[in-house]
């Protein structure tokens, strides 16, 4: 089977995220390529992701929230936690506030500022995962 059918049966399979991924390694030259172990595991990591964007996004669409971009992006940019500010989220039950507070904390944990999440604190607050 050669990378061209293989492509086409990860995106038959509905493992878009695979097929991207296994496109990109593919295009390494082979003396760049992981090993086995490491080739399974970023497609298998590729996907993951791959989902939680769609998923997200889909949310997103679905969500019927009142924002403007600007302030949106401002949000996201957790630039507020630098400047040590406080952030209040407010609105109807059931809206999303807890989750726009959860992915602040997330984005923060991936620009590897983990120093500044320990003073995060979200007071009453169950986050399900």
């Amino acid at each position: 089977m050669n990378t061209q059918e293989t492509i086409l049966q990860l995106e038959g399979l509905k493992l878009k995220g695979m097929a991207e991924c296994y496109k990109a390694l593919q295009s390494m030259p082979a003396s760049q390529r992981p090993a086995l172990d490491t080739f399974i595991a970023r497609l298998a990591e590729a996907e993951r992701q791959y989902r939680n964007r769609k998923r997200t996004e889909m949310y997103l669409k679905t969500s019927k929230l009142r924002y403007n971009e600007e302030m949106l992006l401002e949000l996201m940019d957790c630039t507020f936690i630098d400047r040590a500010e406080n952030l209040l989220i407010d609105g109807r039950t059931g809206c999303g506030k807890s989750f726009l507070a959860f992915i602040s904390l997330q984005i923060q944990l991936l620009l590897r500022r983990r120093d500044t999440c320990r003073h995060l604190r979200l007071d009453s607050v169950q986050l399900l995962g």
